[in-house]
């Protein structure tokens, strides 16, 4: 199914959700954090801006950013794979 309208807002709870989120992934301490425990913080926003885009009716754009992301962390992941003793 594609949705034809675009631009269409959130809810005003889960568009300040998502800034609040976006202003966490983007605080060093907790970036460091995250990135401590393996998280691309880069990957992450493009991640929440894929489900931002999506909940707003921007599906091609919700598309393009959650691709990049899964491809990424799955190629991550395959990566890390090899890498370690099984």
């Amino acid at each position: 199914m594609t949705r034809t309208k675009a631009g269409n807002a959130p809810p005003e709870a889960l568009a300040r959700a998502f800034a609040e989120l976006e202003r966490l992934l983007k605080d060093p301490e907790v970036g460091t954090a995250l990135a401590d425990s393996g998280v691309n913080i880069s990957l992450a926003l493009v991640a929440c801006d894929g489900l931002r885009a999506y909940l707003e009716g921007r599906d091609a754009r919700a598309a393009e950013d959650l691709a990049t992301a899964a491809e990424e962390i799955a190629a991550r992941y395959r990566r890390a794979s090899q890498e370690s003793p099984s």
